[in-house]
């Protein structure tokens, strides 16, 4: 898996915020993981006309299935270097939100 945002990679820009007489270590990269199925409202919006095929194929190549998956992600992304990571869980009532907010904790953040 390769991270990077734009076309640097991370570790370039380390060496870009120390030239320009900034603290590297006060660098924040954020990424995020969409876990689940996507819900019908957000398959209905990834019908409109500014996604392609291509966006909402790759859109579902991306998506998380597993605890597994998650945790394997999570890693690439630490080893990465990200620093922050933001989840997209997919919901249609709040019980249901309740029931994947559960699991992602017990199965995910808590290993399993």
């Amino acid at each position: 898996m390769k991270f990077g945002i734009g076309l640097a990679p991370f570790d370039r820009w380390a060496s870009y915020e120390a030239a320009a007489g900034r603290d590297p270590d006060g660098l924040a990269f954020v990424g995020g993981l969409a876990v689940g199925p996507a819900d019908a409202h957000s398959a209905r919006l990834a019908r409109g006309h500014h996604v392609t095929v291509r966006d909402r194929d790759d859109e579902e190549r991306r998506r998380i299935g597993s605890a597994h998956e998650a945790l394997d992600q999570v890693e690439a992304a630490r080893q990465a270097g990200f620093t922050h990571l933001g989840v997209t869980l997919s919901w249609e009532s709040v019980g249901e939100l309740r029931d994947r907010l559960a699991w992602f904790s017990d199965a995910v953040i808590g290993g399993g």
